[in-house]
């Protein structure tokens, strides 16, 4: 048998001659010197029989490895005409073997589609992972910047309705404590107290300042001499944190819940009814 076709290693680290008998064209073998696998082409033409001084020459690279065939029931013999730099495909159809992404040349059959993964590369896969993580990232970060200000914003407006609150409270009671001084004034001037606030001429005094506040209560009928803890003025409504502003028959001025302000002036009438 003699060798009628040869061929150089595929392997570019190889590239030596290997030769092999025109019965084995189209199968598979390894290379003896690098190993690789390769497929004997078909012989090009009708050649004689190397002689045996060719034999001897090509007996160091000789296929002494051969690979059965990857399919028995092909169609046609394999077909091998690529530059070693090509990838392969093998025809779904009828296992020709031919460069990838061409239609197979002996029954036009086309190659199966490529994966998802070897249409998306994975550095864009992985690119994608990094973008949307940072996106969570970014998205996670403007989430808390929205509730901490907005936790921030209820603070301050508690802060702010809190202060609003202490500064009606604190004005209501300068104001009673201003008509307390005015009643002494007008009791020293004509030696009783007023029949009602509005002798004092001071309007401007007569109303509580807090945005729901309304008009004073005043207990006529009252003398120096009765007891200081009666209710002299108080405001009907309590709008000063569930409280009333009172003003004692002696000046002070203090803050009453309902039911502390019902005691006190049901004590105010009765020392009256005496």
């Amino acid at each position: 048998m003699g060798l009628t076709i040869r061929f150089t290693c595929p392997n570019r680290q190889c590239g030596r001659l290997v030769g092999a008998p025109d019965e084995l064209a189209g199968q598979e073998g390894r290379c003896p010197h690098c190993g690789q696998v390769l497929r004997v082409p078909p012989p090009v033409g009708l050649e004689p029989s190397l002689n045996e001084e060719a034999l001897a020459g090509l007996a160091d690279g000789q296929l002494l490895e051969v690979l059965p065939r990857p399919r028995e029931t092909a169609k046609h013999g394999p077909v091998v005409h690529m530059a070693p730099s090509e990838k392969a495909a093998a025809c779904p159809r009828c296992g020709t073997i031919y460069p990838a992404g061409l239609v197979c040349p002996q029954c036009r059959g086309t190659p199966p589609p490529p994966s998802i993964w070897e249409r998306i590369p994975m550095n864009k896969i992985i690119t994608a992972i990094i973008i949307l993580a940072v996106l969570g990232g970014l998205a996670a970060g403007v989430l808390w910047v929205i509730k901490s200000l907005s936790e921030q914003g209820s603070a301050y407006f508690e802060v702010v309705q809190d202060a609003r609150q202490t500064a009606w409270d604190l004005k209501c009671l300068e104001q009673l404590r201003v008509l307390g001084a005015d009643i002494q004034m007008y009791e020293a001037a004509s030696g009783r107290l007023p029949g009602d606030l509005a002798e004092l001429g001071r309007r401007e005094l007569l109303r509580c300042p807090a945005p729901n506040g309304q008009p004073y209560e005043y207990i006529a009928g009252q003398n120096p001499s009765m007891r200081g803890a009666n209710i002299l003025v108080y405001e009907p409504q309590a709008v000063h944190d569930g409280k009333h502003a009172v003003l004692r028959l002696d000046g002070q001025v203090e803050l009453l819940t309902s039911q502390q302000l019902q005691e006190e002036l049901e004590k105010t009438r009765f020392a009256l009814s005496r």
